[in-house]
């Protein structure tokens, strides 16, 4: 992939003193970056002899990831990623389903995930589809409430491995076998888990949809589940915010989302509980959501996540929280001009990702690091340890 008569040594050359960087500089940080001592004549050898790494990518990747570059610039090629493929073998059709350990399963994949099971989850879907003709009343609607949330988990699944064309499928199923059976609370209940992926990719009126539709059931949904509902609709508004006014609307979402805040009940095996720390979390993102830096206040944010936030614990669900206070924590620390914390949040937020193996927060960390890369603190070394951060996480397949 490399011999393609290209001078990548000119290219790192080239990158590297537009970044104003030494060569010895390049060469601390890159050796860092690998866990070994680099000196400063290698960066001399690969820029004029054009000697760069063959053999290990990952050497190649950091290197291009330190100066800014995607691996393709340094003559990386990556194969673009596959979803999986949720195939389940055959299964006896007129076997019963045993409600009490699909509902006992199902829950466990809400507090687990189910990345690591999709096979499982597919053959599950595909036995209780099966199942639907031959049951009839109660058994019937635990079924299909069965069904929709096998569906839902899976499309929660493919989000967290960054696929959410794929996971929107299943989602759409879950919604639209709601509909038809008239189960208003998993209508609305998947409506919300669509929502809430289609925000963390920047989707935000095709989620406003959804949220839209499902504040329109409010009165056949729990309380937990309209406050999760109102209170996404105010960060999705927020987003969308154009003017002051419509900043007000996320913010009147935000206040009636607040009275919902309770005790956690069960919806459908997955514990639901709009707690305060979901509310502050999400009223907290309004402040710096808008298009417009003009609308955003960060002040706002950073007093309320500093006096409100707790300790999180070691938990799937609290991991989440976590990396989602940290991304907006950077959001108003870069409002703010203090690039430096603000980058280094964004390393945590990386960091934490790459060990539960999750991308869903993948999008913002890249919105932000390339609004990092407009400012004064463009060319530090802080951007660029961010840089290779964002490349271990985005093109794992380099490092093994």
């Amino acid at each position: 992939m490399f011999e393609d008569g290209t001078n990548y040594g000119a290219v790192v050359q080239k990158k590297r003193e537009a970044m104003n960087w030494s060569r010895a500089l390049l060469a601390k940080e890159y050796g860092d970056a690998l866990g070994e001592e680099i000196k400063e004549e290698t960066i001399r050898m690969y820029e004029q002899r054009n000697l760069l790494p063959t053999k290990h990518l990952n050497r190649r990747a950091i290197l291009a990831a330190l100066l800014g570059l995607t691996p393709m610039a340094l003559g990386i090629a990556v194969r673009p990623k596959v979803p999986p493929l949720l195939v389940a073998p055959a299964v006896n059709v007129a076997a019963t389903v045993d409600v009490r350990e699909y509902r006992s399963a199902l829950a466990r994949y809400w507090q687990q995930g189910a990345d690591g099971a999709l096979d499982e989850v597919a053959q599950r879907m595909v036995s209780l589809h099966n199942q639907m003709p031959y049951v009839r009343g109660k058994d019937h609607q635990e079924v299909v409430r069965l069904l929709c949330g096998f569906n839902t988990v899976a499309g929660e699944a493919l989000n967290a491995l960054g696929f959410p064309e794929t996971a929107d499928r299943y989602h759409a199923r879950a919604i639209r076998l709601a509909h038809e059976k008239e189960q208003y609370d998993l209508e609305g209940f998947a409506r919300w888990q669509r929502a809430s992926k289609l925000v963390d990719i920047g989707e935000y009126d095709v989620a406003l949809r959804d949220l839209r539709r499902a504040k329109l059931l409010e009165k056949k949904l729990p309380g937990p589940l309209n406050g999760y509902v109102t209170s996404m609709l105010s960060m999705a508004r927020a987003f969308t915010a154009q003017d002051k006014t419509d900043v007000a609307e996320a913010m009147a979402f935000a206040k009636e989302a607040e009275q919902a805040i309770g005790e956690p009940i069960e919806c459908n095996s997955d514990v639901l509980r709009f707690d305060r720390v979901r509310h502050v979390l999400n009223l907290s993102i309004v402040f710096v959501a808008p298009p417009s830096q003009s609308l955003h206040q960060p002040n706002e944010t950073i007093e309320l996540i500093g006096a409100e936030m707790p300790y999180f614990e070691e938990t799937l669900v609290e991991q989440y929280r976590q990396i989602f206070c940290a991304v907006i924590q950077a959001r108003a620390y870069l409002d703010k001009g203090d690039y430096p914390y603000a980058t280094n949040l964004l390393i945590d937020v990386l960091a934490l990702s790459e060990e539960i193996h999750s991308l869903v927060h993948l999008p913002d960390v890249e919105a932000l690091y390339y609004r990092l890369k407009e400012t004064s603190y463009a060319n530090s070394v802080g951007v660029a340890r961010l840089s290779v951060a964002l490349t271990r996480v985005k093109y794992p397949e380099l490092f093994y």
